[in-house]
C-alpha cells in the first residue's frame, strides 16, 4: 500500500482485466482532524466516469477506518481505450488514484490436430487450450467452425482445456479447409470475451470406384479385332484419380488370358480370330476395389490361304468350325467345293491346268478371299482336287509310307510276270498304225471331256423346299419371286407360259420353289456352284419379264404378275435332287411382298439394288412404306470365252 495523497491510501489493481471480471480494491482513510464526508471511488477509462462506491464515513481526529470495494467489470467500459484505466477516491476534499490498468476480451487460443491430412468420414480431434488475458484459464464455450462444408460444433469448456472430434461427409472434394476453433465467454448472453485459432487441414482424394467402360458395338466384337477399354477411377466426388490397377482379362471358361497394370488410360487389347466366342470377362483391382465388366466375342468362320507349288493349303483361323462351300476360279473356269475344317485344321487342294500362267481366285461369298494373277499350273485338265491331309504325312508317318511302297512295288511285280506270261502266246501287233489311230481318237475325246467338264453343270438342278434347316450352312442367295395374281383363272395355254418360266430359272442353273401363287427361283451356291449370283437373278427377272409380256400380247387370257429380285441370308442343305432351305430375316417376305405391290414389271428390293450398282442403273420409289428400285438400263457384259479357246488350242 501506497499513499497517494496524505490521507486516502488505496490498493493496487492488477495490470490487466478481462470483462467479466471482478476488481477488488481497498480503500484506507485516516484524520488529523474530526471529518464527515462521502468516500467516492470511481473508475475513469478515457472519457468514461462510473462512481462505483459511495458511503458516508466520520472520523475523529487521529482515526482510521478501513473499506472493501468491487466492482464488476461489464462491457460497458469497452467503448474505454485498452490501457487508459484507472481507480480514484476522494474524501473530504482529498483524493487518491490507482496505477493504470487495461481491460480486454482477449483469449488467447492454442490449437492443435492430431493429423493435417485426413480422409472423408474419419475422425479427426482437434484439441488445445484457451487463457484469458488476466492469465486465467477460460471457461465458456469452444466453437469449432468448417464454414465450407456447414460444419459447426459447440462444446462447453472448463479449465482453459478442449478436446473435439469431427469428421468430413464422405462426399467432401479433395482439397485444403479452413477449421476456425473460437472459445468464448459470455455473460447475460452477451460475449464478454473471445479468442480463435485458425488451422488448415488437407481433405485426401481417395478412390471409391474402379467403372470398366468397354467399347465394342451391340453385335459384339469380331475376332481378330482390337478390344477398347477404358480403366476410369473415381474419387469420394466422382473426379478422376490417378493411379495403377491390375487388370485381368477372362476368356468364356475363366482362364487368364491378359495380366498387366493400367495407369487410367485408355488401352487396347489385341483378339486373335481364334480365340473362343462367347462372354469374355474384363477384371480391374486396386485400392481395395475390384470392378468387372464382360463383353462378347463372336463367331467367326474364316479361313487363310498359302499358295505354293501348284497346292493351295487352305487353314481355318476362325474360332468355330468351318462349314461353308468356297468357289475356286482358275481363269475362266469355277469349281465350288465343300469345306469342313475343324479349328485350326487345314487342307489342301490341288490345283491344275494345261501348262500356262493362270489367274486364280478363291471366296467363300463373305471375308475369305484370295487372288493371285500368273500362277503357274501344269496339267493335263482344269482341276481341282483336295487333300485333307496334305504333304504333312509323308513327313508324319515315314515308316508307313515306305510299308505301303513296299506293298505297291511287290504288287506291280507280281501282276508284270503274269502280264509277260500272257503275252508269249499272242501275235505283236503293228506298233505304227494302232499309235496313230489312238493318238487321234485320245485327243478327240479329251476336247470332248474338256468342254463338257467345263460347260456342264456339277448337280442336278431339282425343286426347292422351304423348310427349317438346322444343320445346313448359311450363305447369302438372290431370289427372282413372281406373283400370279389370277393364277386360279388361268387355262391351259397360260400354264404353258409358266412352265417357261421354270424353265427360264432351270437355265439359269436356279432352283424352283413353288408355294401358293407364287414361283420363287433360288440361286444359290448349291446349284450355280458360284457365289456371284446377283447378275443371274437379274438375267432370269428380265427373260421371265419378257416372255409374260409377250404371252399377254398373243393370247386373249393376260398373266397377271408381279415381279421382284430380292438378296438376303438363307440356311441351306442338299437332300438328293431337292434343296431345302430356311429364309433368314425378311429375305422370303419382302420378295413376296414387293411382287405383289408390281405391275408387270421387274423391280429390285433396295438391297439387292445396293449390290449391282455397278452393273445396272434405276430409279428409287417408295410404295406401301416399301422401297424399291425400277431397272431403267443394264450394263451388257461381254462374255468371255477366250479361255476355252486357248486352251483347246494348247491342247489339240
Amino acid at each position: 500500500m501506497i499513499a497517494v495523497q496524505g490521507e486516502i491510501m488505496l490498493s493496487q489493481p492488477n495490470s490487466v482485466y478481462n470483462f467479466g471480471d471482478i476488481l477488488k480494491i481497498n480503500a484506507t482513510l485516516s484524520a488529523d482532524a474530526d471529518s464527515n464526508d462521502f468516500l467516492i471511488m470511481e473508475i475513469v477509462c478515457g472519457g468514461l466516469n462510473n462512481n462505483f462506491y459511495k458511503v458516508p464515513v466520520t472520523l475523529k481526529t487521529g482515526e482510521q477506518k478501513f473499506f472493501d470495494a468491487g466492482l464488476f467489470l461489464s462491457k460497458f467500459y469497452s467503448l474505454a481505450s485498452e490501457e487508459n484505466c484507472v481507480i480514484t477516491a476522494s474524501y473530504n476534499g482529498e483524493r487518491a488514484e490507482s496505477q493504470r490498468f487495461m481491460l480486454s476480451d482477449f483469449i488467447l487460443v492454442k490449437n492443435s490436430l492430431e493429423s493435417l491430412n485426413i480422409n472423408p468420414e474419419k475422425i479427426a480431434i482437434a484439441k488445445g487450450s484457451a487463457v484469458k488475458a488476466n492469465g486465467e484459464n477460460a471457461k465458456g464455450y469452444v466453437e469449432l467452425n468448417i464454414p465450407e462444408k456447414g460444419i459447426n460444433i459447440v462444446r462447453s469448456m472448463e479449465n482453459g482445456e478442449y478436446n473435439i472430434e469431427f469428421s468430413f461427409p464422405e462426399a467432401t472434394k479433395s482439397g485444403d479447409y479452413n477449421v476456425e476453433i473460437k472459445v468464448y465467454e459470455k455473460y447475460n448472453n452477451e460475449i464478454v470475451n473471445f479468442g480463435n485459432n485458425n488451422v488448415t487441414i488437407h481433405v485426401n482424394q481417395v478412390p471409391t470406384n474402379i467403372e470398366i467402360e468397354v467399347i465394342e458395338n451391340e453385335q459384339g466384337l469380331t475376332p481378330g479385332n482390337d478390344l477398347i477399354y477404358n480403366i476410369k477411377i473415381t474419387d469420394q466426388v466422382g473426379e478422376i484419380y490417378l493411379g495403377n490397377t491390375k487388370i485381368e482379362i477372362f476368356d468364356p471358361a475363366n482362364n487368364s488370358v491378359l495380366q498387366k497394370l493400367n495407369s487410367g488410360e485408355i488401352e487396347s487389347f489385341k483378339t486373335e480370330t481364334n480365340f473362343t466366342p462367347g462372354i469374355w470377362k474384363i477384371k480391374a483391382e486396386g485400392f481395395d476395389l475390384v470392378s468387372e465388366n464382360v463383353f462378347n466375342i463372336n463367331s467367326l468362320e474364316k479361313i487363310d490361304f498359302e499358295m505354293s507349288n501348284k497346292k493351295m493349303k487352305i487353314t481355318n483361323i476362325g474360332n468355330v468350325v468351318y462349314r461353308k462351300a468356297i468357289q475356286i476360279s482358275i481363269g475362266n473356269y469355277s469349281e465350288v467345293k465343300n469345306l469342313n475344317l475343324g479349328i485350326g485344321e487345314s487342307v489342301y487342294l490341288s490345283l491344275s491346268a494345261p501348262d500356262g500362267l493362270y489367274e486364280v481366285n478363291i471366296n467363300d461369298g463373305g471375308d475369305s478371299k484370295f487372288s493371285q494373277k500368273e500362277v503357274m499350273l501344269t496339267g493335263r485338265t482344269v482341276g481341282v482336287n483336295k487333300n485333307q491331309l496334305g504333304f504333312g504325312v509323308f513327313s508324319k508317318y515315314p515308316v508307313m509310307w515306305i510299308f505301303l511302297i513296299g506293298v505297291l512295288g511287290l504288287f506291280s511285280y507280281i501282276m508284270s510276270r503274269k502280264i509277260i506270261k500272257k503275252s508269249s502266246y499272242s501275235y505283236a501287233p503293228d506298233k505304227d498304225a494302232e499309235s496313230d489311230t489312238k493318238l487321234k481318237e485320245k485327243q478327240e475325246k479329251r476336247k470332248e471331256e474338256m468342254i463338257k467338264n467345263f460347260n456342264a453343270p456339277e448337280i442336278e438342278v431339282g425343286e426347292a423346299e422351304h423348310a427349317i434347316v438346322l444343320d445346313g450352312r448359311k450363305e447369302r442367295a438372290s431370289l427372282v419371286c413372281i406373283k400370279v395374281k389370277n393364277l386360279d383363272k388361268l387355262e391351259r395355254n397360260s400354264h404353258d407360259t409358266l412352265n417357261k418360266v421354270k424353265e427360264i430359272i432351270k437355265e439359269k442353273r436356279g432352283t424352283i420353289y413353288r408355294t401358293g401363287n407364287f414361283i420363287i427361283g433360288l440361286f444359290s451356291s448349291a446349284s450355280t456352284k458360284t457365289f456371284e449370283n446377283d447378275r443371274k437373278a437379274i438375267d432370269s427377272a428380265i427373260e421371265i419379264e419378257k416372255e409374260l409380256k409377250e404371252h399377254n400380247k398373243k393370247f386373249k387370257q393376260r398373266i397377271e404378275f408381279g415381279l421382284c429380285v430380292n438378296t438376303g441370308e438363307i440356311i441351306l442343305k442338299k437332300e438328293k435332287d431337292r434343296l431345302k432351305f430356311t429364309s433368314l430375316g425378311n429375305t422370303l417376305p419382302l420378295a413376296k411382298r414387293i411382287s405383289d405391290i408390281s405391275n408387270e414389271e421387274a423391280l429390285l428390293s433396295e438391297e439387292f439394288f445396293k449390290k449391282v450398282t455397278s452393273e445396272l442403273k434405276g430409279q428409287k420409289e417408295n410404295r406401301e412404306d416399301v422401297s424399291f428400285y425400277h431397272i431403267l438400263k443394264i450394263n451388257e457384259r461381254e462374255k468371255n470365252s477366250q479361255f476355252i479357246s486357248d486352251f483347246l488350242k494348247r491342247n489339240g
